[in-house]
């Protein structure tokens, strides 16, 4: 059974190159098709495309060391790590003056190897 020619699907020019197709454009830009037939349907035109404001992205974190006794850490995510808590409950240790908690936790860790 032969199947029924359908309309050619469209051709899009999206950074230099020229794509068949929403789904095409949509996996080399590495978005939904959803996202390019909404550039399409807003704008007019792809040049919007990949140029978004990235709040998917995280920025890179630079810590600053972290002392806590003899021991040093390059930032408060290291040291998060060390003790096996999130990074949110060492900040708040941290700014509530509780250093002790962090000290007894990194003991503890220490102790079990």
């Amino acid at each position: 059974m032969k199947r029924k020619p359908g309309p050619a699907p469209d051709t899009y020019l999206w950074n230099g190159r020229i794509y068949v197709g929403t789904k095409a454009v949509a996996e080399a830009a590495g978005v939904g098709t959803g996202t390019v037939s909404y550039h399409l349907n807003t704008y007019g035109n792809l040049d919007r495309l990949g140029h978004g404001n990235a709040r998917h992205f995280r920025a890179p974190v630079s810590g600053k060391p972290v002392n806590i006794g003899p021991r040093s850490f390059p930032s408060r995510r290291a040291l998060a790590r060390a003790i096996g808590v999130n990074d949110s409950t060492v900040s708040r240790w941290l700014k509530d003056g509780q250093a002790d908690r962090i000290l007894s936790a990194l003991m503890r860790t220490e102790v079990r190897g």
